[in-house]
C-alpha cells in the first residue's frame, strides 16, 4: 500500500513539475493570462507580436452607434478615418517563474500610446452617420401657454439633435478603450431641454402668469377709456432668473411711450372747422396734452401692486382745457392769416370778430400757424427786438418764439393786405378797443388756433376728429 502511494505521489510530482516547466517555457515567449496593457487583454499573446497585435486591434475595430430611433443606428470603423493606436514599446517584461500564481492575478500595464487618425476624414464620416443625417427635431423647453381659457404648462420636447463636439470626443474615447457600442441616449449626447415640466422654474412661471393675468388697469381719458388686461399687462413683464415675472422697466417705458403717442395732442395735427370756410388742417403749435412719462410710470407701478382693477389718469407735464377727443373745447380764439381776421368763441357762440395785422412774410416774419395756447397774460409792458421797442397795454404770448396777441396803438388800419408790406414782426396786432374788450375774456391755457386758409384748406376730414364750430350768435365787429 505504501509502495503504491509512493508511486502515485511520484507520478503527480513529475506531472506537476512537467506542467510547471512546460508553462515556464510557454510563458517565456507569451504573456500570461489576465495581462492587460492600456486596458486591453493580451493574455497568451506572443511577446514578439505585442506591437503588431496592439495596432491590429485598433485597425480592425468597429464601433456601433445606437440612436433613439433604431432605424438610425450606424457603425464607424477605424479604416473609415485611418485610425491607428500604437505603442512605443516592442515588448513588456514579464517573468515566467511565478506563472502558476501570476496567471490567476490581473496584471495591468500602462504604456505610452501614439494615436493617429485623419481628422478631416473623421469629420466627414461623422457627418454622414445616420443619426447625424437624421437630425430633424430640435429639443424645446417646457413653457407656459394660454389654452382653453387658462394658463398651463406645455411639456418639453426631446429632440434628436446631437452635441457634435461631445459626440466626436466620445467616438474617439470608445476607439481608445475598444468599447464596441456607443448609446447616444445613455451617454447624454442628445441636446436636451434645459427646462422641464417638473422644474421649479416653470412652476414659478405658471403661478406668476396666473397672478399677473388677473390684473387690470383702466386709463381714463374723459370720453374714452382704455383697458389694459391679460396679455397687455404681461407684455410689460419679463422673466426673472427663478422663472417668475418681474416688471421690466424698459418695457414699461415703451408702453408709456405708445400710450402717449396715441393720446397726447401736444404739437399734433388737427382738422379745424374754421369760421365760414370749413375744414383746415392745422399742424403743430404748443397747445395740447403732454404726458409726464416718469410720473405716469410710477402711477402704473402703484396700480400693478394692487390685486383689484385700478382706474388711473396719466400724469401730464402740460394739460389742455378738455381731455375729450376734441381737446380744444368750445371756448377759443381763431386767427386766419389769409383773411387777416380774428374770432373769439365762448361756449360755442361767437362773441367777437375783428380785423388784425399779422407778421410780414416778405421780411421773413410771417406769423407761424399751429394750435397754440395763451401761456401768460400781462398788462402795460414793452415789447422789444433788435429794431423796435413798443409799449402795449395788453400782452398774451401764444408760443415759445415770442409771438402773441396784443394791442397796436400805432396802427390806424387793420385787415386786408397790410401785413404783406407793413406787417408785424410775427405778433397778431389787434385794435386797442377790441383788445381791451378781448383781454378780460382770455385765460392762461386758452387755445388759439392760427391757420392760413389759402394753403391749409381741406375737403374731407378723412376720419379725423374735427374741432371748432360755426358761429351761433352775432358777434361784435372790431375795426
Amino acid at each position: 500500500m505504501k509502495k503504491t502511494f509512493k508511486i502515485i505521489f511520484g507520478l503527480l510530482l513529475i506531472l506537476i513539475i512537467s506542467i510547471y516547466i512546460g508553462g515556464l517555457f510557454f510563458f517565456t515567449n507569451r504573456y500570461m493570462p489576465r495581462t492587460y496593457i492600456n486596458g486591453r487583454d493580451f493574455g497568451l499573446v506572443k511577446k514578439s507580436e505585442l506591437k503588431k497585435t496592439y495596432e491590429d486591434l485598433s485597425r480592425n475595430f468597429e464601433l456601433e452607434i445606437i440612436a433613439k430611433d433604431k432605424n438610425l443606428n450606424d457603425k464607424i470603423a477605424a479604416k473609415d478615418f485611418g485610425y491607428v493606436d500604437s505603442i512605443g514599446s516592442e515588448s513588456i517584461d514579464q517573468t515566467a517563474f511565478y506563472w502558476p500564481v501570476a496567471s490567476l492575478v490581473p496584471k495591468h500595464y500602462k504604456v505610452d500610446r501614439d494615436l493617429k487618425f485623419d481628422a478631416e476624414a473623421l469629420d466627414e464620416k461623422i457627418n454622414k452617420l445616420k443619426p447625424v443625417m437624421g437630425q430633424k427635431d430640435h429639443s424645446q423647453d417646457a413653457k407656459v401657454i394660454y389654452q382653453d381659457g387658462e394658463f398651463k404648462i406645455q411639456d418639453e420636447i426631446h429632440g434628436n439633435f446631437i452635441k457634435m463636439d461631445e459626440f466626436k470626443n466620445s467616438i474617439l474615447g470608445h476607439f481608445g478603450d475598444l468599447k464596441e457600442k456607443l448609446d447616444l441616449a445613455e451617454e447624454n449626447l442628445y441636446q436636451e431641454p434645459e427646462i422641464t415640466k417638473d422644474s421649479e422654474y416653470i412652476k414659478n412661471q405658471l403661478a406668476s402668469y396666473k397672478d399677473v393675468y388677473k390684473k387690470k388697469i383702466i386709463f381714463d381719458f374723459d370720453d374714452r377709456k382704455e383697458e389694459v388686461t391679460g396679455q397687455g399687462i404681461i407684455a410689460i413683464y419679463s422673466k426673472a432668473d427663478d422663472g417668475t415675472l418681474a416688471l421690466d422697466e424698459e418695457k414699461l417705458k415703451h408702453f408709456v411711450e405708445r400710450l402717449a403717442a396715441k393720446y397726447d395732442t401736444y404739437r399734433t395735427s388737427r382738422i379745424f372747422n374754421s369760421t365760414g370756410l370749413g375744414l383746415m388742417k392745422v399742424d403743430g403749435g404748443i397747445y395740447g396734452w403732454l404726458t409726464d412719462r416718469k410720473a405716469t410710470r410710477e402711477k402704473i407701478k402703484e396700480a400693478l401692486a394692487k390685486e383689484e382693477p385700478v382706474t388711473i389718469k396719466p400724469a401730464y407735464r402740460q394739460d389742455a382745457v378738455s381731455r375729450k377727443v376734441d381737446d380744444v373745447g368750445k371756448t377759443y380764439i381763431e386767427v386766419d392769416l389769409a383773411r387777416q381776421k380774428l374770432w373769439y368763441y365762448k361756449d360755442g357762440a361767437l362773441q367777437l370778430e375783428t380785423n388784425v395785422v399779422t407778421g410780414n412774410p416778405t421780411k421773413g416774419n410771417g406769423t407761424p400757424t399751429g394750435t397754440d395756447r395763451i401761456w401768460s397774460r400781462e398788462r402795460d409792458r414793452y415789447l422789444t427786438g433788435e429794431t423796435y421797442r413798443s409799449k402795449v397795454s395788453y400782452w398774451a404770448p401764444i408760443n415759445w418764439s415770442g409771438v402773441g396777441l396784443h394791442d397796436a396803438s400805432w396802427r390806424s388800419n387793420f385787415g386786408g393786405n397790410i401785413y404783406k408790406s407793413g406787417g408785424s414782426h410775427g405778433c397778431i396786432n389787434i385794435p386797442v378797443p377790441v383788445m381791451k374788450n378781448l383781454f378780460p375774456q382770455t385765460f392762461t391755457g386758452m387755445p388759439v388756433i392760427v391757420y392760413n386758409s389759402a394753403t391749409q384748406r381741406v375737403n374731407d376730414a378723412g376720419g379725423q376728429v374735427v374741432v371748432g364750430q360755426q358761429p351761433q350768435a352775432q358777434a361784435n365787429q372790431g375795426q
